[in-house]
């Protein structure tokens, strides 16, 4: 069995240096890829160091097995010295110790040839990469051209939609200030006929007087000059209220230094006579604070809203009709508020006060764009803000609620 054993392990076909080696636990060889090693003592070889033998003895007894590195003499087919690293396994039955192993620079000729492979293959799938990139980028850029492109006409095809509609805005917004104009200018000669209603009675009633006094024979000389001296100061009173109004439609828009309060003046010299003719009352707190801008546009904006104030103040019957104007300094601001007591504006549609054609009113009262224009005038020529909401308060131990509109303009110092 032994025999048969041996005869099959050294009929083995081996490749290159590759073999397998049996010692036994005195050391004498069994079988070797070195045919004449076998027979003799592994201790008297010059292939290995006694002392190597010893360690794979040592190794292998007791039916053990393990890895041991050593240095071979002369390694088969080059008969250089070459460090061998063997697995050894031992057979305490036939006291046999059989081994096989491999030589480290055969390992390292193999690690370096995958080495070799691995590098080339890093070098062609580097060469595809970069290929790739390449076409991706072409690809990239093409599309990128592409929507470039694309991008292009559609900007341009909505910047001249903008256009266009930027110039349909500005025909409307001209035409709403036009027509806001022309309410303005109607709301003008109503206010210029009321102006002048009492002083053109107190003319034709002094002069019907003095007329019928001299067909009497009745008119003396003093009493001529005193009339006299009536109308002429009636007529300069009118020539004022002429140059009021003109100042108010004056195209002049060149932007200054102006009072405040002298603008609240110059605005009630012109809407005050409707407002004392129903019975409303205006209570004013404005302080004399100098701001910059175009007088005649602070002023369009107060009358339409004391305008829009009186107009809701004349349907009320039961009560005093009042209306509480108040300009202040606050926080580096001009805050201005106008509030009535006509009972407030309806909720669902406060909202929308400012928006152009709303109105409450009947439709030969009112067009809606007079707080539309008022807010443009605010935010776009005096650079501030204007809103209006509901509120309630006491007065002279009454309680009212109304409107109350906030504007809000900056103080430049």
């Amino acid at each position: 069995m032994i025999f048969q054993a041996i005869i099959h392990i050294q009929n083995y076909k081996y490749l290159d240096s590759e073999y397998f080696f049996i010692i036994d636990y005195r050391g004498k060889y069994l079988n070797h890829i070195d045919n004449k090693l076998i027979g003799n003592s592994a201790y008297k070889a010059d292939n290995i160091k006694p002392e190597a033998v010893k360690e794979i003895i040592a190794k292998a007894k007791n039916n053990s097995a393990g890895f041991i590195t050593y240095t071979q003499t002369n390694k088969p087919g080059t008969k250089e010295p070459a460090v061998k690293t063997s697995y050894v396994l031992g057979v305490d039955n036939w006291q046999w110790i059989i081994g096989k192993g491999f030589y480290k620079e055969d390992v390292n000729k193999i690690i370096e040839k995958e080495e070799q492979l691995i590098n080339q293959r890093l070098r062609e799938n580097l060469k595809k990469l970069i290929l790739f990139t390449l076409v991706l980028t072409v690809v990239l850029l093409l599309i990128s051209f592409y929507m470039s492109a694309f991008l292009k006409r559609k900007f341009k095809k909505y910047r001249l939609q903008i256009e266009k509609n930027l110039e349909k805005l500005t025909k409307q917004q001209e035409i709403l200030a036009q027509q806001s104009k022309l309410a303005a200018i109607g709301t003008m000669i109503g206010n210029i006929a009321h102006q002048w209603r009492q002083p053109l009675s107190l003319i034709s009633t002094i002069a019907t007087g003095m007329k019928l006094k001299k067909e009497m024979q009745d008119l003396d000389e003093k009493e001529l000059f005193e009339n006299l001296d009536k109308i002429n100061d009636t007529t300069q009173y009118l020539s004022k209220t002429i140059d009021d109004f003109r100042n108010f439609f004056n195209s002049n828009k060149v932007k200054k230094e102006f009072s405040v309060k002298e603008a609240f003046k110059n605005c009630l010299n012109l809407i005050s006579v409707q407002f004392k003719n129903n019975d409303i009352e205006l209570i004013e707190n404005i302080e004399d604070i100098k701001i910059y801008g175009v007088q005649t546009e602070l002023i369009q904006v107060l009358i339409n809203i004391l305008n829009n104030s009186r107009d809701e103040l004349i349907k009320i019957k039961d009560q005093r009709r009042l209306i509480f104007i108040e300009a202040k300094e606050e926080e580096n601001h001009l805050l201005i508020t106008i509030k009535d007591n006509a009972r407030g504006v309806d909720e669902s549609i406060i909202e929308h006060l400012f928006e152009p054609y709303f109105t409450t009113k009947h439709q030969s009262q009112g067009t809606g764009i007079g707080l539309y224009m008022s807010e443009q005038i605010i935010v776009r020529q005096l650079r501030g803000s204007i809103s209006m909401k509901n509120c309630e308060y006491d007065f002279e131990n009454k309680h009212y609620k109304g409107a109350l509109t906030i504007i809000k303009l900056h103080l430049y110092k």
